[in-house]
């Protein structure tokens, strides 16, 4: 049977304790039950920043309004509405966010190609979503500014070396000791 560790609680289980991502054909990092967890913990810390009126809104008036809008629709219109507006949030929150990185150039070597150009969280306990899910998944572009504000923008190569210091990786002691003998 095959088995793997989960990154969270640190425990080896079968694989079929973790949930499949389709998207990279492979299991998740976290177990079902870690997984759970942090989504739970996710979904509370977005709620607890949200003003009353927009909890409100939320729950009763977006609801009434949906069903009220899907029965006059029908559910093939409705989806294909709801669709059109999904792909209109995504192209809005792309032209924004280049926009945003052609004016934030690379903190630490000043690159500006926004080709390369990576969203580095400063505290990974505060990381709700990597920001390019975040727009692949139609968030409106203020949520995504709000993540965004959490990170420093850094260009692929500086974020590599970010990480490999952060995570203490052999690499980086080797790399700044060859770097002074050039």
């Amino acid at each position: 049977m095959e088995t793997k560790r989960c990154a969270n609680c640190r425990v080896v289980k079968p694989v079929d304790q973790f949930y499949w991502d389709n998207t990279h054909q492979r299991h998740l990092a976290r177990c079902k039950p870690c997984y759970r967890e942090r989504q739970n913990q996710l979904r509370r810390q977005r709620w607890a920043q949200m003003t009353p009126e927009e909890r409100a809104a939320a729950n009763e008036k977006q609801y009434a309004a949906d069903a009220r809008r899907r029965e006059e629709m029908g559910d093939e219109a409705w989806r294909a509405y709801r669709l059109a507006l999904f792909d209109a949030y995504v192209a809005e929150s792309r032209q924004n966010l280049w926009q945003y990185l052609r004016e934030h150039p690379c903190m630490d070597c000043g690159e500006t190609d926004i080709v390369v150009l990576q969203f580095d969280h400063r505290d990974r306990e505060s990381k709700e979503m990597i920001v390019s899910r975040m727009i692949a998944s139609g968030r409106r572009w203020p949520v995504i500014l709000r993540e965004i504000e959490k990170c420093d923008v850094v260009c692929g190569n500086c974020h590599a070396r970010r990480t490999a210091t952060q995570m203490g990786w052999r690499k980086a002691p080797v790399r700044e000791a060859t770097a002074g003998a050039g």
